[in-house]
């Protein structure tokens, strides 16, 4: 992702900035529900 806005010259700008902290929070949101479905599924299978 930073590569790319870096090859588009956003790296640096106020919309960059937006792009890549959304895309951290929707990674970090993604892990969250992925070790919550974990979760469910051990307890679920015991």
């Amino acid at each position: 992702m930073a590569r790319i806005l870096m090859d588009l010259n956003l790296a640096g700008r106020e919309v960059g900035s937006n792009i890549l902290t959304a895309a951290t929070i929707d990674g970090a949101i993604g892990w969250v529900i992925f070790a919550f479905v974990l979760s469910n599924h051990r307890l679920g299978s015991q």
